[in-house]
């Protein structure tokens, strides 16, 4: 009888089964491989007026509903002002003003609610550069296989070709990917809220 610590081997050494068992463990799968090559990336899609926008999701916090963005003035145009959601401030851009989109509104939205995307990310001068984006729907996360991906058309509007990286194809239609380093780290963007108020 067996003693309960002792290994008991069939058909060879506990060497060769163990480099057997490595070999087989180390092949990987054909299909698992094919289909990481596919794979592009997750994006968020969302809609501002007739066009249709995608985040790549490692840029995008959280989606909410903004009450009542307060306004600051002397900011520009494309700022709808600040909004706070759970302790925390957010500036509040609007993406058809800063994009040079058309901007429709739902008429059974409520005047002072946004939807708002917040998006964050790595910035040189700052641990996290993180604001609230407001667009008009937010369609939904889709997976974007690398296929389905191609250049930036032509005729893309003056002030959203800096942030256009690539056009992709999900289940919900075409969508623009907007180069979220070169957006977060745009120090146009940026406005010193204290020398503006002084």
């Amino acid at each position: 009888m067996a003693e309960a610590n002792t290994i008991i081997c069939v058909g060879g050494s506990d060497e060769d089964a163990l480099r057997r068992r490595a070999t087989e463990l180390a092949k990987p799968a054909a299909t698992n491989v094919a289909d990481l090559r596919d794979e592009w990336g997750d994006v968020l899609l969302v809609r501002v007026g007739m066009d249709n926008l995608c985040l790549p999701t490692h840029y995008v916090q959280e989606v909410a509903v903004l009450d009542n963005p307060l306004p600051l003035p002397g900011l520009p145009d494309f700022y709808t002002g600040v909004a706070s959601l759970r302790s925390r401030i957010y500036a509040v851009i609007d993406a058809a003003r800063l994009f040079g989109l058309s901007r429709s509104r739902d008429a059974s939205e409520p005047a002072g609610v946004v939807q708002g995307v917040i998006v964050q990310g790595p910035d040189p001068e700052s641990p996290a550069t993180e604001f609230a984006l407001a667009v008009d729907a937010v369609e939904g996360v889709f997976s974007v296989k690398a296929r389905n991906v191609s250049a930036v058309p032509e005729g893309v509007a003056d002030r959203l070709a800096p942030y256009a990286y690539a056009l992709v194809e999900v289940t919900a239609g075409h969508g623009l990917v907007l180069d979220m380093p070169t957006l977060l780290a745009d120090k146009t963007l940026r406005a010193d809220i204290a020398q503006k108020g002084a």
